[in-house]
This record gives C-alpha cells, structure tokens and sequence, in this order.
C-alpha cells in the first residue's frame, strides 16, 4: 500500500485536477455570454424603437444574469481547489461565507447603473423571495434529504422529530422573549412570534457540507441532517401560523393548519 504521505499527495493531485477541470468548464460557459456583456455595456440604443429597446434590455438582463452566476461558480470551485490543495484548516463553507462577504462589501461602492458588476448584483439582490422559496429551496433539500441513509434516518426519527418540535418551539419563544424584552422596537407578540419562528428554521445544506469535511459519525450527522430537514418545515408552518395571528385573522389559521399547510409542508 502507500504511505500516508504518497496517499495524501494523491488526493491533493486529483482534488487540483478535478477543481482545473471544473474551472475550465465553467469559464468556457461563462465566455459564451461575455460578448452579450460586453455588448450590453457599450450598446446605445438611441435609433432603435421602444419594443426593441425592452426587448434587448430583457436579453441582456438574461445573459448577465447567466454570466454573472458562472462568474460566482468559477470563483467557488477555485477557492475550493486552492483550499484543497494548500490544506487550508477552514472549511468550505466558511471560506464561502468570507468570499461572499467580500462581494457583497465591493458592490457598497457603486450603483446599478454603474458598470455590469453591480447590475447583476443588483438583479440577485431584488430576487423575488417567492422564487427562492418556491425553486432554490425546494432543490436544496432534496438534495439533502436524498443523500441521507434511510435505515439511520429511521432510527434517530424519534430524537429528529424531538428537536424538529419542540425544540423549535423553544427556540421560537426564546427568540420571541428577546424581541419582546430586549429589542427597543416595541413589537407585540405575535410580531415577536414571527420574528422567532423566521430565526428557529436551521440550514440543512450548510450542516451537513460542515459535518462531511470535519468527518463525523454518520449517526450524528444523519441525527442533525433529518432535524434540519424536519426543521424548515416546522418552522415555515408557524410563521405562517403566526403571520395570520399578527394581521388578525385568527380563524384562517386553524384552517390553513388542519386543511393545507401542515400536510403540504410535511409531506
């Protein structure tokens, strides 16, 4: 067999051919869209009429936002393989958070109007919530849930469903406790309530990627991995619950519960 030496200078090999490989990837793909870019940074549509204008606009829209988003993987998978390769002590998902830090601190020094850079930025930073929701999260928990093991899953549910339940209630009102008593907004409790439930949801994703580079047990990791996955679902159905408290309409509530939200949200 080889040495741990020779076997960890393997990995870091094939870690820095599997990170060029992916850079090379994603930078053909986002070399596709850098003429419509370009185009669209230099481009005065003065002569044109107005239709054509929309409709320009709208494509380039669509390629910088096409651009902008392979620009962000190139920048990951690169972070990535540097990291892998010089054996940095941080994990990856943490290097990601600096990194978007640092973007989202750069785009504080201009405009939308200014140059391409902080019109896509823009344009990821005025999403509308309902897509994330509706599209992004959905996939990322997915993911998550499909990787998970079945048989461990099954074992830990009772502890998973304990944390999920009333170990989000408890975060819930904690939350709300420190709205209430501590914040100098004056919020009422239902407000409180909401603001609790929206902090009480964990983050499936970002754990688990945690939990495989620090190389724990399966069973913790499955353990926090259902919780989370259990989570977001609890929590999504009492801000909801809560939401409808604070706007006053009581009843509704109970019939979202019992009618639709809880069986589409745990399902």
């Amino acid at each position: 067999g080889l040495s741990p030496i020779r076997r960890t200078c393997c990995r870091k090999q094939l870690a820095y051919r599997q990170g060029a490989q992916n850079i090379k990837m994603l930078l053909g793909l986002a070399s596709l869209y850098l003429p419509t870019v370009a185009a669209g940074g230099s481009t005065n549509s003065t002569n044109g009429t107005e239709v054509h204008h929309d409709s320009h606009d709208e494509h380039n829209s669509g390629g910088l936002a096409i651009f902008f988003f392979a620009l962000v993987l190139v920048l990951g998978v690169v972070t990535h393989t540097i990291a892998e390769w010089i054996s940095l002590p941080i994990p990856y998902t943490v290097l990601m958070l600096i990194l978007g830090m640092l973007i989202g601190a750069s785009n504080l020094q201009g405009g939308p109007g200014d140059n391409w850079f902080h019109e896509a930025m823009d344009m990821y930073a005025t999403i509308d919530p309902h897509l994330l929701l509706g599209i992004f999260l959905p996939a990322l928990i997915f993911e998550s849930a499909f990787s998970s093991s079945f048989h461990i899953i099954k074992r830990e549910l009772g502890q998973a469903l304990l944390l999920a339940g009333p170990g989000v209630a408890i975060s819930m009102i904690l939350a709300a406790v420190v709205g209430v008593y501590i914040f100098p907004y004056n919020w009422s409790w239902w407000a409180a309530l909401v603001f609790g439930s929206i902090l009480s949801a964990t983050d499936p994703v970002a754990v688990v990627a945690l939990l495989r580079e620090l190389g724990v047990s399966k069973k913790l990791a499955t353990l926090i991995e259902g919780e989370s996955l259990f989570n977001d679902g609890t929590a999504y159905v009492m801000f909801l619950v809560w939401r409808e408290f604070l706007v006053g309409d009581e009843l509704a509530v109970w019939e979202i519960i019992v009618a639709f939200q809880f069986p589409q949200q745990t399902l």
